[in-house]
């Protein structure tokens, strides 16, 4: 608000989550409302800051109950950060001025550097 920027999400791709069978499979928990999912997210930005493309990945840390380790490693799963991946998508975002409506690449500085990984 205080610096009149709005963010439209303009398109969501390459969506796509992981079978439910395939996750209980590996997993000892299981999914239901609460259950702790971590996402991880890489950002791109293009055009100045007038787009704005978020790479989400999703994932679920899952152990054996009688082995004690991480499955996923040893079934040669993707893996991200100890956990199995059970969704990705990039969500492309535009900045738009406040005031006229219109798409913009004038960001703040430190929200560039930021989104950029600097701060």
């Amino acid at each position: 608000n205080e610096h009149g920027l709005l963010f439209v999400v303009t398109s969501v791709k390459d969506g796509s989550l992981v079978c439910y069978e395939d996750i209980m499979k590996y997993n000892t928990v299981v999914m239901t409302p609460g259950v702790e999912v971590f996402v991880k997210t890489d950002v791109v930005v293009k055009r100045k800051g007038m787009i704005i493309d978020c790479y989400h990945t999703a994932f679920l840390k899952i152990q054996s109950e009688e082995k004690g380790e991480d499955v996923a490693e040893e079934e040669g799963r993707g893996k991200v950060e100890n956990g199995v991946i059970i969704g990705q998508a990039i969500i492309s975002l535009m900045s738009i001025d406040g005031t006229s409506r219109r798409p913009t690449s004038k960001l703040p500085q430190f929200l560039l550097d930021r989104l950029q990984g600097v701060a």
